[in-house]
C-alpha cells in the first residue's frame, strides 16, 4: 500500500488511486508495520494537517 518509498494516502487520493474513505487500511497497515515515519507522515500530511484531520476525519477537506 504505502511506505517510504510512495507517497501518502492524501496524494494517492489526489492522483485518483484511493478514496479518502481507504485511510483506515493505511493506518491498519501504520499499525502493523515497523515504519520510521510517523502515522501523519506515512498518511501523507502535515502535523497541522493531521491535527485538524483527527477530531473531524469527515470533515477533511483537501486543498
Amino acid at each position: 500500500m504505502c511506505n517510504s518509498q510512495q507517497t501518502g494516502i492524501i496524494d494517492l487520493c489526489i492522483k485518483g488511486e484511493y478514496l479518502l474513505e481507504d485511510i483506515d487500511d493505511f493506518i491498519d497497515e501504520w499499525h502493523e508495520g515497523e515504519f520510521e515515519e510517523e502515522l501523519h507522515e506515512f498518511l501523507g500530511m502535515s502535523w497541522e494537517e493531521y491535527s485538524l484531520w483527527v477530531p473531524n476525519p469527515y470533515f477533511y477537506v483537501i486543498s
